[in-house]
């Protein structure tokens, strides 16, 4: 599983299960032929990403959060997430990532091609992984600077064809791109879909610069990571104190009906009620019932019970609102208490979910277009039959046939009504609602 820390998802793994991972891309590429790319984000990565009131970079944020595995890659990112309470196993450098990368791909046969702007980087490169693995099968090289007259990549949008067709001659299993963050992350933009490369490894590449201008640089970027990183670190463990000993103390890891299906004539609507705690465990809970999520009409998530959240609460949220996005839907968020909001602000999760979050039920519905509808929801349990009402139940509807479906369903059991999502009740709405009642209790 992953985990979401200051704006990126993570994956919490050891390096032999990074490794497992890799082989298991390649033979994914075998029957699906999607590329697929491997990062390790900084905290310098961070920095680099984020301003300190705004995203300063969306390429290389979208970069990041599209990656297919994201590494912990130094120290610093490691003790943060043991601070808010989900540590890495370790952090694995970039050139540790490389090494056992290549060793591995190695071993089982398989084929590397390496990619760059300057030709002595490159050269330099290559020199070294052949003293290294001297098995290595290095299908082939480019440089920018020698096979097309110096200019650098990101800025070569026309030569991309020439780039690919370089790359498929060859057959490589492997990419491994030495050009720095920002150049990855324009370049494997546009070309990504019609990359034919299994798997693609951006390393990054160091700039050349003195002892002085690099330590004030690195200074620099500590200070604004301490800037990012150390609200984040006391308002969570804040946070944490306060809703254990007020919430989350008894918070159930199963809760009894997460998620509750409203249906009108015309459309479906599936309200998920968050528990009063989100970790690792309950997150888990609730993706076995998601499976269906991408197919309902709308999906609105309701924090009102919600007190904490680990960093598997974070990614939990990213995905439902990341993944509904890709398939041209979205998400509405309800009853967000303002601790929560500022720690989805903190994590840099805010982008992601801000437009989605409005007041409550009454102002979901506007956003949905269904302010004069009412949807219906029904579940049972031990308990009885519980009826829940999404919506306006107004003076021109028809309660004559919601009644007469209803009594089937009432027939000898205890009616429970539930109206916290209603946003009108009319007269004859509360004569109904009594009406109810009165079935349900003869």
């Amino acid at each position: 599983m992953k985990i979401f820390l200051l704006g990126i998802p993570f994956d919490a793994l050891a390096d032999q299960e990074v490794e497992k991972r890799a082989l298991f891309f390649l033979k994914s590429y075998e029957g699906d032929f999607t590329s697929r790319y491997i990062t390790s984000p900084s905290f310098q990565a961070i920095d680099d990403t984020f301003g300190y009131l705004k995203i300063e970079d969306e390429d290389l944020l979208e970069y990041y959060r599209n990656a297919d595995l994201s590494l912990i890659s130094n120290k610093p990112l490691v003790v943060l997430s043991w601070f808010l309470g989900d540590p890495f196993p370790s952090q694995i450098p970039t050139t540790h990532l490389v090494s056992e990368l290549i060793e591995t791909l190695t071993y089982a046969k398989k084929r590397l091609f390496i990619l760059g702007n300057d030709y002595s980087s490159v050269q330099k490169k290559a020199m070294e992984i052949v003293a290294e693995f001297p098995l290595v099968d290095i299908a082939g090289a480019f440089s920018t600077q020698m096979n097309l007259n110096g200019a650098h990549i990101e800025n070569l949008r026309e030569k991309d064809l020439v780039i690919l067709n370089a790359i498929e001659q060859v057959g490589p299993d492997f990419l491994f791109l030495k050009l720095d963050k920002k150049q990855q992350a324009i370049w494997l933009e546009r070309v990504i879909k019609d990359l034919k490369v299994p798997l693609t490894l951006g390393a990054g590449d160091k700039e050349e610069s003195t002892f002085f201008a690099a330590l004030l640089k690195g200074v620099k970027k500590f200070v604004k990571f301490s800037f990012f990183s150390l609200p984040l670190a006391l308002f969570y463990q804040l946070n944490r104190f306060v809703s254990f000993f007020t919430h989350t103390q008894a918070c159930p890891t199963l809760c009894q009906k997460n998620s509750l299906l409203f249906l009108s004539n015309r459309k479906t609507i599936e309200v998920l009620r968050l528990p009063c705690l989100l970790d690792k465990e309950r997150v888990q809970n609730l993706y076995r019932g998601l499976s269906g999520f991408l197919e309902l009409d709308e999906f609105i998530i309701d924090f009102k019970a919600l007190r904490h959240l680990d960093l598997y609460g974070f990614q939990f949220l990213n995905t439902l609102f990341n993944e509904r996005q890709k398939v041209g839907k979205g998400v509405l968020g309800i009853n967000m208490e303002g601790d929560i909001r500022w720690l989805l602000k903190l994590n840099k999760l805010w982008d992601v979910v801000g437009d989605g979050i409005v007041r409550g039920a009454k102002e979901a519905l506007v956003r949905l277009h269904e302010e004069e509808s009412l949807f219906m929801s029904i579940e049972q349990d031990e308990y009885g039959v519980h009826l829940y009402f999404l919506g306006k139940l107004a003076s021109n509807t028809k309660y004559d046939e919601l009644l007469e479906k209803l009594l089937p369903v009432l027939s000898n059991k205890k009616l429970i009504l539930h109206t916290e999502y209603l946003t009108k009740t009319s007269a004859y709405g509360k004569w109904f609602l009594k009406r109810l009642k009165t079935l349900s209790d003869s």
